[in-house]
């Protein structure tokens, strides 16, 4: 039972991650801003830019992702939420 709330929380974290960076990309939409201006003020190229943020496969550092908000105008907040995963009572 651990190992699935466990697997629940990844997938659970994993969906949170691509909304943040999909609402970073709608962010750089709404200030028309060019993947070539993001990379620009990153000091990055573009291709990396793409390959690191807007792919829905990457799993870009918090570094990159923080660089990126900065870059595209973006307030990133982060919280730390304690979760304590009890283990099932064995039965006796």
């Amino acid at each position: 039972m651990a190992d699935h709330l466990i697997e629940m929380q990844i997938a659970a974290g994993e969906a949170h991650d691509l909304l943040m960076r999909w609402q970073l990309i709608r962010v750089r939409l709404h200030h028309k801003l060019t993947i070539e201006t993001v990379a620009e003020r990153m000091g990055c190229a573009p291709r990396d830019v793409i390959q690191d943020m807007e792919l829905v496969d990457s799993n870009p550092t918090l570094g990159t992702v923080r660089r990126y908000a900065l870059a595209v105008g973006a307030l990133l907040t982060r919280d730390v939420v304690p979760e304590i995963i009890a283990e099932p009572e064995a039965e006796s």
